[in-house]
């Protein structure tokens, strides 16, 4: 026993500090060029293993004003054959047993040389003390109707916005090496990838989303997440300096992670990557362990392929010089259950669980790529299907937002995505109040056939029309097989109506458009309840709209529309114009109706009535 404790002192009297639980610094201004320090990461399995790190010297205004990389060469494992190894972001730098910082710069592609960059560890430190706020620069924003061009093209810009967020060279100054070598290392030197764990996604869905984060030091990689409940969390083990870490966006049947390295834990403080995952800033994502299975050497670039494990707490911040979050803590998540049902499938009906990362940016781009690949995985990404959806958006203290059009012909399933994505969208970045979006459940039915009808003719029975009197609307579509149906519609001409009204039958797509160039001007909600309710009233692709409406003044106040307004009250809200919450209009909608199909309505037809007088 005695020897026991004897050995046992000596151990800890002579281990290197990245052994111990507290961890003394090194200030940037002492680390010089010539010193030798040894780095902590894993190679394979969970097993840290120590590299020999040699400094060459110091790159002052790289990442920016009065940020700073210490450049270094590696040695030992297997960095001799693969150069710095993608996932090794975050390994920590120690100097005589002080930490010094994080491994996370690498020179570019095709390069086996293990040159790297060190984020100095107050750096990374001083970055993610950041007030806990998203900068409104980096919000998406769309108006209805809502596209696939305008949905992406808002996260192309958000993205790059993110992207040169924090960047640049700035007055590159060399210490320790000549300004020509500073210069050009600066021009070399960039973020390690951050190998991004994919699972259950098909090849198209991931190429969108990896195209997504291309320009953000993201590199995808096959690999498997093992997600328990947070229940089950084992949390006995404590976490460590150079143990292999993943911050997750999605969960469960589908699964995205990036994975790197621990650099410190303070307590319950947890600091990696030594630069940026996204640049989202503030972030609410869920924080993993990982173990690596293997490394892939490459003259390309070497990758640490990791398995992701169970959730340890919330990476809090994204910033440019570092990911950091708490643990013991539950990240908020939002559950989606997506049910397939295709009939002339072998599997009738297919139901996929996950949770996806509530964030402003990444949830919709992550809704829009999770629905496309279920979509794409059992049916069609573009040709003949057609894809009928239901279910609904819950969101804390308000209505839910729900689903219920169909989606056919070329590229439907991207448009299918693309509605349950775009309202996410409005609702995450409104600006009004926060939306906590509780769940999102989605059920789709799927058949390899265009279902569409077109309106081929509207008629009314009656010649003589007459103010108050219910007439019998005919209309008659013809499906993509040739075969016609008969919808008989009552409607009533209003009492109040003019002499000469116009009356409209046409398909939801066609409809917007027509009322958008026709009538009424794009409505902007004022208050969340609206903007829900504007969302539940979009047009639909699987009804017939119909409108009688004529020339009359009315306005647009605070997004409701009000027709055949007196001349006095028109007047006040003319005056009031100048507040840019009043729109006046000079075609006023007498009566609206529609009614339900089974298929995809196309065309619009417009008929020119008289009213006369009993």
């Amino acid at each position: 026993m005695l020897l026991r404790t004897l050995i046992t002192g000596a151990l800890i009297l002579t281990s290197p500090n990245w052994l111990l639980a507290s961890t003394d610094f090194m200030p940037l201004q002492e680390v010089k060029a010539g010193m030798t320090g040894v780095g902590i990461t894993v190679f394979e399995g969970t097993k840290r293993e120590e590299f020999t790190v040699q400094i060459l010297g110091i790159l002052k205004n790289i990442n920016g004003p009065q940020r700073s990389l210490i450049l270094a060469r590696l040695a030992g494992g297997p960095l001799a054959e693969t150069g710095v190894i993608q996932g090794m972001s975050g390994s920590p730098v120690y100097i005589d047993n002080r930490l010094i910082g994080a491994v996370s710069h690498a020179l570019g592609q095709f390069t086996q040389e293990p040159i790297a960059g060190i984020t100095p560890i107050a750096d990374m430190i001083e970055a993610v003390s950041q007030p806990n706020l998203r900068p409104p620069s980096r919000q998406v924003s769309l108006t209805l109707p809502i596209t696939n061009e305008s949905f992406l093209g808002a996260f192309k810009h958000s993205l790059l916005q993110n992207n040169s967020s924090g960047s640049g060279l700035g007055n590159v100054i060399g210490r320790g090496v000549s300004q020509e070598s500073a210069n050009r290392l600066a021009a070399l030197l960039r973020p390690i990838d951050t190998p991004l764990v994919f699972s259950g996604f098909t090849d198209d869905s991931l190429q969108f989303l990896s195209n997504s984060f291309s320009s953000n030091s993201i590199s995808p990689v096959l690999g498997v997440g093992t997600v328990q409940n947070e229940q089950d969390t084992n949390i006995a083990i404590p976490l460590r300096a150079g143990d292999p870490i993943a911050i997750s966006l999605i969960s469960g049947d589908l699964f995205v992670a990036g994975t790197g390295t621990t650099t410190l834990v303070d307590g319950n403080r947890v600091y990696a990557f030594g630069h940026r995952f996204q640049n989202l800033g503030p972030t609410d994502f869920r924080m993993h362990r990982a173990e690596v299975q293997v490394v892939l050497p490459s003259l390309l670039s070497s990758t640490r392929i990791a398995v992701v494990g169970e959730p340890i707490g919330v990476f809090q911040q994204d910033q440019p010089t570092a990911i950091a979050g708490t643990l013991g803590m539950a990240a908020r998540v939002i559950p989606v259950t997506v049910s397939l049902t295709a009939p002339h499938s072998s599997v009738e009906q297919r139901v996929m669980k996950f949770d996806l990362a509530h964030d402003q940016l990444m949830t919709p781009l992550l809704a829009y790529v999770s629905v496309l690949s279920t979509l794409t995985a059992y049916g069609r990404e573009i040709g003949t299907a057609t894809y009928t959806l239901s279910g609904s958006t819950r969101i804390a203290d308000q209505n839910d937002v729900l689903i219920d059009n169909i989606y056919t012909g070329p590229s439907s399933a991207i448009n299918a995505a693309t509605s349950v994505a775009g309202p996410l969208v409005m609702l995450l970045n409104n600006d009004y109040e926060e939306a906590r979006i509780e769940e999102l459940s989605l059920a789709i039915t799927a058949v390899e056939e265009a279902k569409i009808e077109t309106i081929e003719r509207v008629w009314l029975d009656q010649v003589r029309l007459y103010r108050g009197q219910v007439v019998d609307l005919n209309i008659t579509t013809r499906n993509y097989r040739g075969g016609e149906t008969l919808r008989t519609l009552p409607i009533t001409i209003p009492t109040n109506s003019p002499t000469n009204l116009s009356l409209l039958v046409s398909g939801g797509p066609q409809f917007t458009l027509w009322e958008q160039q026709e009538i009424r001007p794009p409505v902007k909600p004022r208050n969340m309840p609206h903007l829900i309710r504007l969302l539940n009233n979009a047009r639909q692709n699987n009804r017939i709209y119909v409108r009688l409406f004529g020339d009359d003044y009315g306005a647009v106040v605070q997004g409701e529309h009000f027709t055949s307004l007196p001349p006095s009250m028109l007047n006040i809200y003319r005056s009031d114009r100048s507040s840019g919450t009043t729109t006046p209009l000079t075609k006023a909608t007498f009566y609206e109706t529609d009614t339900l199909s089974e298929y995809a309505i196309e065309g619009l037809h417009l008929l020119h009535l008289k009213i006369g007088t009993q």
